[in-house]
């Protein structure tokens, strides 16, 4: 994060070297939305936005070298990070065969972002897992719309498991959210192999208006067996290869 937090300030300085004292106003709509431009709008009162005087060459010079110089720290930090694992996990740094992820599937108002199935051993009683399914919607999805997603059950196909999220993030005007999680309900059992997920697009909550469909396999690289199985060397030995399998 502080990496890209410089390389950021080297974009703004950069840009505002450019910019020079241009002026910025805001203005709200009819509809209650603010706007930010460098032309005042002619139809709604518009006041102007204090900007920041123009960073000077040396300003940017020294913003470009703190770039450089966090660069060069984060990729020294991964170097001895990786040694450290090698040392620490030798299966891991051999290389233990282990399938790759599946790709993010892509429909006409959805993509997935990211797939995986977690472990809560918090539970006394039993181990739990869920279903993640990160996706991000397209902008042209109207506020409020709902996602409901079936996730596949590993128990009893006829019964998938279900989740769902309304597309609202906080704020006002009223905005949409374009990125999601959905996670599962828990469930017990799990393998090594592909979940399939499900996801529905509604306009609404109340799901009478169907505006699109997503698929998507998730791969589960842990087998609860095993986990169990294993008992306290599980965290171990999923560190060790990198998965949890057979």
């Amino acid at each position: 994060m502080r990496r890209s937090g410089l390389l950021l300030a080297v974009a703004i300085l950069l840009f505002a070297s450019q910019a020079l004292a241009q002026k910025v106003y805001r203005w709200v709509d009819r509809q209650g939305q603010v706007h930010f431009s460098d032309v005042p709008a002619d139809d709604a009162p518009a006041t102007e936005v204090p900007c920041a005087p123009a960073p000077t060459s040396r300003q940017v010079d020294e913003a470009r070298q703190r770039a450089e110089r966090e660069r060069h720290a984060v990729a020294a930090a991964a170097a001895a990070r990786a040694q450290r694992d090698a040392a620490r996990w030798p299966g891991k740094a051999s290389g233990v065969p282990a399938e790759p992820l599946l790709e993010n599937a892509t429909s006409q108002y959805m993509r997935t972002l990211g797939t995986g199935v977690t472990c809560d051993e918090r539970q006394s009683s039993r181990l739990l897992h869920t279903f993640v399914l990160q996706l991000w919607v397209h902008p042209d999805v109207p506020v409020g719309a709902y996602l409901e997603a079936e996730f596949e059950n590993q128990l009893d196909g006829r019964k998938p498991l279900r989740a769902g999220a309304e597309l609202r993030a906080p704020g006002f005007p009223e905005v949409k959210a374009q990125e999601v999680s959905l996670v599962s309900p828990p469930f017990d059992t799990v393998r090594c192999r592909n979940y399939e997920v499900v996801v529905r697009l509604y306009r609404d909550r109340t799901a009478r208006e169907l505006l699109g469909t997503h698929r998507q396999q998730i791969r589960s690289r842990v087998d609860s067996a095993l986990w169990k199985a294993y008992g306290e060397n599980a965290i171990e030995r999923m560190l060790e290869q990198g998965h949890l399998c057979p």
